[in-house]
């Protein structure tokens, strides 16, 4: 034993000695609990603390926030700096944006809450105007796009004036000839051959 621990075994042997009584396993087990125990459960809260992240829904953070805390039992600047550190950085962009934030943990607690509520209710919001949006038009509807079927397979191709489709037409002349001669059907592939 060394440090804190070496000092509270001598100090708990020499209070035995002075009321004359002898110590055993079991009672020397629970002062041991009783005087360390704290210090670790503390630092196991914070460790706890420092992984908790809000993830959208701001109650739920709070409150594991609090759960957390009970036996660390933080409390003004630090706790403040503690609840503010697992926020994501829109969160804390609108909680910047409130100004001057209280320095009361309850009411510091209330305005994170607050903000968290409009912050999600915005997100919802957003969520709720992007699926209202118009799904993607069919492309075979879309004006100006027409299918083109040759050679069993099949291509969009832009029929719009003026402008060059992406597949299917080429500007170089003399090309067209040879295409002609490969989408030749059998059909006719029969008939040159007899002729």
């Amino acid at each position: 034993m060394s440090g804190n621990a070496e000092e509270w075994y001598e100090a708990r042997a020499s209070q035995l000695k002075q009321q004359n009584k002898e110590d055993d396993w079991k009672s020397f087990a629970s002062a041991i609990e009783t005087r360390f125990s704290s210090r670790f459960e503390q630092r196991d809260a914070l460790r706890k603390i420092d992984h908790i992240v809000y993830n959208g829904d701001i109650e739920l953070y709070i409150d594991k926030m609090e759960i957390a805390n009970a036996p660390a039992g933080l409390s003004g600047v630090i706790w403040r700096e503690k609840l503010k550190g697992g926020l994501t950085r829109p969160m804390k962009k609108k909680l910047s944006n409130v100004g001057r934030l209280p320095e009361d943990d309850i009411e510091f607690v209330e305005v994170l809450r607050e903000v968290g509520k409009n912050l999600e209710d915005e997100v919802k919001e957003e969520n709720r105007s992007h699926r209202k949006s118009p799904e993607p038009k069919n492309p075979k509807k879309t004006p100006g796009f027409k299918e083109v079927k040759d050679h069993n397979s099949s291509h969009r191709v832009n029929k719009k004036p003026g402008k060059k489709s992406d597949k299917g037409d080429r500007s170089d002349k003399g090309s067209s000839a040879k295409k002609e001669q490969r989408y030749k059907t059998k059909e006719d592939t029969t008939k040159v051959s007899r002729s």
